[in-house]
Order: structure tokens, then sequence, then C-alpha cells
């Protein structure tokens, strides 16, 4: 299934989202920029995989994974989403700037 597709689990990646761009606080000044992550998750919400896809920057990178681990679990995965454990989750997270709401 195409998670786009399905209100509840764009709301879950959303969640997750606004989690760790909640928690991710570098401890050394970083410029703004993009990390995308490739990630699997177990039925508990926890990682179990997170690698980085492409980054602006090492060090973003590396703080971006840090805030996912902050920020994990994530929640139990609904059973109306038990098809995003253990698949590959691609998203992107932005440092800095925040993009405006569409």
């Amino acid at each position: 299934r195409e998670c786009a597709k399905v209100p509840a689990c764009v709301a879950y990646l959303e969640n997750i989202k606004r989690r760790v761009n909640e928690l991710w606080k570098p401890e050394q000044p970083l410029a703004q920029g993009r990390v995308v992550v490739r990630m699997r998750i177990d039925s508990s919400g926890t990682p179990t995989t997170i690698d980085t896809v492409r980054a602006d920057s090492p060090d973003l990178a590396r703080s971006c994974r840090t805030a996912i681990g902050y920020a994990e679990p994530f929640g139990l995965l609904p059973v109306s989403l038990a098809f995003l454990k253990g698949q590959d989750i691609t998203m992107e997270f932005v440092y800095g700037k925040r993009e405006p709401r569409s």
C-alpha cells in the first residue's frame, strides 16, 4: 500500500516529523539544510534501521539521526498501518528555516 493514499499513514509520518523537528537541537551551530533518511520501524514505532540517503552535510545528517533517536519510539503502529512494519520509509527533514505550511 502507498502511505500517501492513507490519511492515517500521512498523519503518523507527520507526527514523526513534528517530534523530530521539536527535538532537533544540534550541540553546535549548523547551517540550514535538508536530510533524507530511510528507516524501518517495528510495531512499537521504534526504528530498527536508520540510513542517511542524502544530506547537505555530514554534521547535519548526524544531528538529524540523533534527533530521531531522541524522538523514538514514535508510537504504536495502529493495526490499519501494519503494512508499514519493516518497510522502507523515506522521509525528508529540514533544519533551520522551516518551509511554509500549505
